[in-house]
């Protein structure tokens, strides 16, 4: 029981680590954008830092599952901590996804877009705070998971709205053509998307919490 407990407490701690990777390329990916708006050629070695965090984020996912397979947690748990682990590793390889699209599309930017860009970008970082606290919650006091999840959520929805509002715009400007329109509203989504990862990482934390209760 002793040496189990061990176990579960080394993949949690590696989740820890994992999600800690992962703010990283949260926080790389606002950088690339800031740089890139800006014309600072920065952005190319912000994007490299990103790719190798993101690296370093899938090495960990499968130090996670490497231990949950040789027998951490319960077996009733132990598909519920890959889970997580899956869906933290998500919100890396999207936040990987822009800094490409970014480097290796180079999209023009309308200036009248810029700020609201990274506005969405750094809007980002509001739920991934609370997903920390989430996971906190799972390790500390699942009796809060529940709540800190709700405070991911409406993060969320916040930055749904953001996205439908900056899509709306670059339809209605007339001054660039539709196929510059649809790589605006790609690059929108694909940042709007990664919220929607670290919802998915905060619901799989909180049906863990669930079944933890039973």
């Amino acid at each position: 029981m002793i040496l189990e407990k061990k176990e579960e407490k080394r993949a949690e701690e590696l989740l820890k680590d994992h999600l800690e990777i992962v703010g990283e390329c949260l926080e790389g990916l606002v950088e690339v954008v800031h740089h890139y708006l800006e014309g600072d050629e920065k952005y190319k070695e912000d994007g490299l830092k990103v790719h190798t965090l993101e690296g370093r984020a899938d090495d960990l996912r499968r130090e996670v599952e490497a231990k949950i397979h040789a027998g951490a947690f319960m077996p009733i748990y132990r598909g519920d901590y890959l889970k997580i682990a899956e869906m933290i590793d998500k919100i890396a390889d999207k936040t990987e996804s822009v800094a490409d699209l970014l480097i290796l599309v180079k999209p023009s930017i309308p200036e009248e877009l810029k700020e609201e860009i990274i506005a969405i970008t750094e809007s980002l970082k509001a739920p991934f705070q609370y997903l920390l606290e989430t996971f906190k919650s799972l390790t500390e006091d699942i009796s809060m998971v529940h709540e800190a999840a709700e405070k991911v959520d409406r993060e969320e929805g916040k930055i749904d709205q953001m996205e439908w509002l900056l899509v709306k715009k670059i339809y209605q400007m007339e001054n660039i053509e539709l196929a510059a329109k649809n790589l605006l509203r790609e690059l929108v989504c694909k940042i709007a998307d990664i919220s929607d990862w670290i919802q998915d990482a905060s619901d799989a934390i909180e049906l863990a919490s669930a079944v933890r209760k039973i």
